[in-house]
Parts: structure tokens; sequence; C-alpha cells
């Protein structure tokens, strides 16, 4: 499954016909009890959005509010985690975040990458960019990926004292004050 919206999509597939589904005819005032699957909180807030505004009055519509709450709660998020904000993946892997290169070169590099254990390569990880920095602490956690300062280089060293958070569920990443 690549996204959570693949999840929610199948569920209502399973319970309407395609047709129904394209052309919203769907009445989700009874929901399906495949939707109990969905984790609504790590579908993307324009389609959550999109559905809560379609919902009438009915117990979808609050699950659905409280995924949107989540979503506008950043700062909250790593003590809001619970049984439909786990990843559904258990694939494990070393994931790196800029840094600089070799010398003779002193550019840094935003890339984010990921050392995929099945086939022994290095891919892109599909986030948004990773801070211009080298020598960042890098911590994991309740399965948030923290980015802790670090030196810009540029024109010498110059310390950050800022954090990242990339939030692996949603392919996100907001700047925390530290």
């Amino acid at each position: 499954v690549g996204s959570e919206n693949e999840v929610y999509e199948g569920a209502l597939l399973y319970h309407y016909t395609s047709e129904q589904v394209e052309t919203d005819q769907v009445s989700l005032t009874e929901s399906p009890k495949l939707l109990e699957t969905v984790r609504f909180p790590l579908m993307e807030l324009p389609v959550l959005q999109r559905l809560h505004d379609k919902l009438g009055p009915c117990p979808l519509k609050m699950t659905v509010s409280g995924a949107l709450e989540y979503h506008k709660n950043e700062i909250m998020q790593p003590v809001l985690q619970g049984p439909h904000t786990h990843l559904r993946s258990e694939f494990n892997c070393i994931v790196g975040f800029g840094g600089m290169f070799s010398t003779p070169y002193t550019v840094l590099s935003d890339q984010a990458k990921y050392l995929n254990p099945l086939i022994g390569e290095w891919r892109p990880l599909t986030a948004p960019q990773a801070p211009r920095m080298s020598n960042q602490g890098i911590a994991v956690l309740n399965n948030f990926v923290y980015l802790i300062g670090g030196d810009n280089n540029v024109r010498g060293y110059r310390a950050e004292a800022r954090c990242w958070r990339y939030i692996t569920a949603l392919h996100q990443k907001p700047s925390s004050k530290p």
C-alpha cells in the first residue's frame, strides 16, 4: 500500500462499485465495517478536508474531525500516537540526511536517502528537502525522525540550534523550535 488514501479507497471499493465511488454515490452515514481499518490521521490533509466537508453528522465525520485535529496540532503529534497513527510497515532501514561531499568539494547536500536492505541500494526518500547541514544529531522516537542542530558550513562553520522533525507516516518535515 502506497498511502493511507489507497486503504480508504480500497475499503470503499470493497463495499461499493467503482462507478458509485467515482460518481460520489456513496452513503457514509452508516460507516461500512471495513472503514474501521483506515488510519485517517495518516491520510493527506486535502483529502481529509474534502471528505469532512461532504459528510453530514455521523460517526465517521467525528473520526475525520479527529484526524484533521491531528494534522493541525503538529507540535503534539508525538504524544498523540495511537493505533490509528502507527505505520503499517515493519520495514527497517538506515536513513541518511544531508551532509558534505568529500574534499575538494565543500558543497552541502540536502538529499535524504535510505538504504533498502532487501536490494542493498541507497534510494531517495520522498521527503521535503532536508536542511543543508552537516554534523547533525539524529534521533528516532515514536516513528518521528528528529534532525538536531548541525553546521551550515557557509564561509566557515556556523552552528545551528534548530530542530527538524520528519513525520515518516505523512512524509512531512515541519520545523521545530529547540
